[in-house]
């Protein structure tokens, strides 16, 4: 799992994650759904399996975020959930095209800013085997411990946050 500091609010503005991305969370713009599943679908091999189901209620509580660009592209998403004082990233998706442009950079920033006090970090899994993998140590975030995956060969780093609003991670 990997946790992750507050390195996500050094956005560069020249670069398409910064002016001109809007970033809406689907509770209030659940129009944007269809959009978000079908993204996920084009990259639900590194994404993994997540039901209909599952993104209907996470947008429901609010907990998928959706970057858009100034022509209402989804250019990517983040889908997390919230307990016991932690928040954990279940999803980090930016559309291929927009990768390296700050969109990662821009969701994260917002999911932290839309944080509570109570939340003392922010924990994903992500296997090391993807390309994906190495974007978590420049969004501040730092590999704690690693797991078994499904297949013996691969395996999944468990990665947290540095603290959040000055609470230590534990």
């Amino acid at each position: 799992m990997i946790e992750a500091g507050s390195a996500a609010a050094s956005e560069g503005a020249a670069k398409p994650g910064g002016p001109g991305i809007t970033i809406d969370d689907l509770k209030a713009a659940p129009h944007l759904l269809p959009k978000v599943v079908e993204l996920w679908g084009e990259h639900r091999a590194t994404l993994g399996f997540f039901p209909d189901g599952a993104f209907r209620e996470r947008a429901q509580q609010g907990q998928i975020l959706a970057a858009l660009d100034e022509s209402a592209t989804l250019m990517g998403f983040l889908t997390f959930r919230v307990s016991g004082g932690r928040a954990s990233i279940i999803h980090l998706c930016v559309r291929t095209t927009a990768r390296g442009g700050g969109v990662a950079r821009r969701l994260l920033a917002e999911f932290e800013q839309r944080l509570d006090d109570s939340v003392r970090g922010i924990q994903l899994r992500c296997r090391r085997d993807f390309d994906a993998s190495r974007i978590w140590p420049r969004l501040g975030f730092t590999a704690v411990s690693e797991s078994r995956g499904r297949s013996e060969k691969l395996s999944a780093r468990r990665c947290r946050s540095s603290c959040l609003g000055g609470s230590c991670c534990t």
